[in-house]
């Protein structure tokens, strides 16, 4: 049974749990299984429907492989063995048939891409139980996904530490300084020689003090409107402003990427939270879920009992008190 391991002392958590199936054929083309809705522009309209179209642009689809699911039960255990059952839901917005890096979409597919992930994560919000609601391009190159990038959009029963300190943060901030963190960044970085591009909606800079490799920030100029309420013409210029991020991370670095959209959490009073995203270099999928979610994902091979290394260390100890016995000697 799925289960996620809260850990006392650090911000992280755990869950056991394999990110692909390592199949040959992509899972994502042509996966009728599991569709939520898909999406075609049509004109100047936006079409979605429930059922799959063959000539679709974008669809959500349930993730093949997910590490949340609504049907997972189990026990809660308190501290110091906190968990919980992975219960949740994992879902995936399939950006395009193409296997092309994100950076190589055209910028109505990617808006289109957005455009779904405001209309799942407002359905997923309205679930039960469902307290906090990431989403993220875990990797440009699709490396997760057979070369398909996919934006992921996960529901948690839980909001991740990493966000709590982070509103704890502005919070504290606002109280201090009647002033949001993010708002005075745009407001010091606007022209500044950190800056990287500047629109009417979003301003691109390097953080004054990164916390990852080439890591870049796409912050929301206006404070009021959460990611869900971005109007057609704010999503488009997201949707460039996105794609020309990750062209020129990709042509200074060669690595793949990934984007983190740090949400507000959505059943919970955050007017002080400023929503904003984070685009850097990244070694694999992995790599997301811990930036993003605080979530370590551990392979289900890895064994969690102790024995195996408890041997190899009566091993080494049996090995020092020989070396000791001899030097005395």
């Amino acid at each position: 049974m799925p289960e996620i391991r809260h850990d006392q002392l650090s911000d992280f958590s755990s869950i056991d749990q394999q990110l692909n199936s390592g199949a040959s054929e992509c899972e994502l083309c042509g996966r009728s299984n599991g569709l939520i809705l898909s999406i075609k522009k049509v004109g100047n309209y936006i079409k979605i429907s429930k059922e799959e179209d063959a000539d679709w642009d974008v669809k959500v689809i349930k993730n093949p492989h997910p590490l949340f699911d609504e049907n997972f039960s189990g026990e809660w255990g308190e501290g110091p063995f906190k968990s919980e059952p992975a219960k949740g839901t994992d879902e995936l917005i399939v950006i395009g048939a193409a296997h092309l890096p994100f950076h190589n979409l055209s910028v109505q597919l990617i808006a289109e891409g957005l455009y779904a992930a405001q209309e799942d994560i407002k359905m997923i919000s309205s679930r039960s139980r469902i307290t906090y609601v990431s989403m993220a391009l875990n990797s440009a190159l699709g490396t997760d996904h057979s070369d398909h990038p996919a934006f992921s959009i996960t529901g948690l029963t839980f909001i991740p530490r990493s966000i709590i300190n982070e509103m704890r943060a502005f919070k504290d901030e606002y109280d201090n300084r009647a002033s949001c963190p993010v708002c005075e960044i745009v407001k010091a970085e606007t022209n500044g020689p950190r800056q990287i591009y500047r629109s009417d909606n979003f301003i691109v800079v390097l953080p004054w003090s990164p916390a990852r490799d080439n890591e870049i920030r796409v912050l929301p100029i206006l404070h009021s409107k959460p990611f869900q309420k971005l109007t057609q013409k704010e999503i488009d210029d997201l949707a460039l402003i996105l794609k020309l991020t990750g062209s020129a991370l990709y042509k200074k670095s060669g690595k793949d990427y990934g984007i983190a959209f740090r949400l507000n959490p959505v059943k919970r009073s955050s007017l002080f939270y400023h929503w904003y995203m984070s685009v850097f270099n990244i070694n694999n999928a992995r790599d997301m879920y811990r930036e993003n979610l605080g979530l370590i994902i551990m392979e289900k091979s890895q064994s969690r009992d102790a024995e195996p290394m408890a041997k190899v260390f009566r091993e080494s100890f049996t090995e020092y008190v020989k070396m000791s016995t001899v030097k005395h000697d």
